[in-house]
């Protein structure tokens, strides 16, 4: 009878033992399980971000191979700065930066817009832009057209929009040998005043203007 139940109880200690190996295993594969999925994302994760800057530099070599790059755009700002700018407190000089902001900003409401338009025009500038044409009016007595844009980017995370400011100046015929040296695509830097045309702040024109040289150019 007793070696019956010493049975008994070797085989329930035996049983509980596997039991407990068994419980002990299913952890370990769990953790194991646990671990391997962590890893696996991490590296999911990493690929991604390493997709996202291949992207990225796939683009700057793009633009670099149609010229874009040489230049760069005169102003870069990333989206979470963007909404800071103030519509109406602009300062003595009013600043690219600050101009394309306003420009791009997407809650900027049209009350807040125009009292924006009514501080900055007439305000004086001096921004680095891009020579598209110069020419000039022979049935105005010579004057010389100059057309310039302002080229953007606004970057968020690893994406970026661009797009450009046209801008028009009028040049008196005693400029012309000033700027006859200038080439489509150039980048120059500008001083004059602003005017923005019919309320619209992606076309403007430059009062005054005068093409700065490099000792001349605000630091």
């Amino acid at each position: 009878m007793n070696d019956s139940n010493s049975s008994n109880r070797g085989c329930l200690t035996a049983a509980l033992i596997v039991a407990a190996l068994l419980a002990i295993g299913g952890i370990v594969i769990a953790a194991s399980l646990f671990w391997f999925k962590a890893k696996a994302m991490d590296a999911e994760r990493h690929h991604y971000e390493e997709a996202q800057k291949a992207h990225a530099a796939h683009e700057m070599a793009m633009r670099s191979a149609s010229g874009e790059a040489s230049h760069g755009p005169a102003v870069v700002l990333d989206r979470s700065t963007v909404e800071k700018y103030s519509a109406t407190e602009l300062g003595e000089m009013l600043d690219a930066k600050h101009y394309v902001a306003i420009t791009t900003a997407s809650n900027l409401t049209n009350l807040a817009e125009q009292r924006f338009i009514e501080a900055a025009d007439g305000m004086p500038i001096e921004w680095q832009v891009q020579v598209e044409d110069i020419r000039a009016d022979p049935a105005n007595e010579g004057q010389i057209t100059g057309q310039f844009s302002m080229p953007y980017e606004i970057r968020e995370g690893h994406s970026s929009f661009g797009s450009s400011i046209s801008i028009t100046t009028t040049f008196s015929p005693e400029k012309a040998d000033e700027l006859i040296s200038l080439r489509s695509g150039e980048s120059v830097r500008i001083r004059g005043r602003l005017k923005i045309l019919k309320n619209r702040t992606n076309s403007i024109k430059i009062i005054d203007p005068k093409i700065l040289k490099e000792d001349e150019a605000k630091p």
